[in-house]
């Protein structure tokens, strides 16, 4: 399952990260090293891949397609798709979340998709529109304590300065949005940590590692991964390497905090899924 709350083998490649702040001296956060994945490469069919989320019971990333309204089951073990299911016409498809029964893929207009009996005959897709236009999501995450989905926005009109990211509710009982949820998180920490004087935060993805529950959220176009405490404090930014991260835009966990990150083709050859085992204590 994608743990995320708010504010979602093979060969060796070096990427570097490009640190520089008072408090945070290493170049990977805590538990991981981000220059040492194991990589699957993907068929052609997930050249457009976005969000993922890992089911610990077979081993498996569902993963959906950014542009095919189709959802795809991805065998860990097999290195192949196993499972592939259409739940909407073509659009710009961002990310995915489990809730438990259903499944929910976010648009990148803020529409959400309940998905029933995923992989099957009777597959039943209920659309939800954003209320309001104008505005530019990437990533979904479920809190499953408060059982509301949240959207991230990438571009919104309540975001534009780019000082905070705003978060939007939806509530899977009532099948609602709701405002009262909502949240801002400043990113103005993010900038003393990078060298680069001026650097972008344009989220694509959010999870919640389910251990630490430190939150990851992606900038795909930034090649950045910042990551924030469980109360989303900024405890650190790290650039990422763009010949190892082509374009990364999905983010999970397992149960006992391995981390998943998935990278479009960007047409620099296939789409990726790197793997990252979670190991405690390293990089402390």
């Amino acid at each position: 399952m994608k743990y995320c709350w708010c504010l979602f083998l093979f060969p060796v490649i070096t990427a570097c990260s490009d640190i520089q702040s008072d408090d945070i001296n290493t170049q990977n956060p805590p538990g991981f090293h981000l220059n040492d994945p194991q990589v699957f490469q993907l068929d052609k069919k997930l050249d457009e891949i976005s969000g993922i989320v890992f089911l610990d019971s077979s081993n498996t990333i569902i993963a959906e397609n950014d542009e095919d309204g189709k959802l795809f089951s991805y065998d860990l073990s097999k290195k192949e798709i196993t499972n592939t299911v259409k739940f909407a016409g073509k659009g710009d498809y961002e990310d995915i979340a489990f809730t438990g029964p259903d499944w929910y893929v976010l648009r990148s207009d803020g529409a959400l998709f309940r998905i029933q009996n995923n992989f099957t005959d009777s597959i039943k897709t209920t659309e939800f529109a954003f209320p309001e236009k104008g505005n530019e999501f990437e990533g979904l995450f479920f809190n499953d304590s408060t059982q509301l989905l949240y959207l991230l926005c990438k571009s919104c009109t309540d975001s534009a300065d780019q000082k905070h990211i705003s978060l939007h509710a939806f509530d899977i009982n009532l099948q609602q949005w709701t405002p009262d949820a909502d949240i801002s998180v400043s990113t103005e920490p993010i900038q003393p940590m990078l060298k680069k004087k001026k650097t972008s935060f344009k989220p694509s993805a959010i999870a919640r590692h389910p251990i630490t529950k430190d939150y990851f959220i992606l900038s795909g176009t930034d090649n950045l991964l910042v990551v924030t405490d469980p109360l989303f404090n900024i405890k650190g930014a790290y650039k990422l390497d763009a010949t190892l991260y082509k374009q990364a835009e999905g983010v999970c966990f397992s149960q006992n905090g391995d981390l998943f990150i998935s990278n479009e083709s960007a047409k620099k050859g296939p789409a990726t899924i790197l793997y990252f085992k979670y190991e405690p204590g390293v990089n402390k």
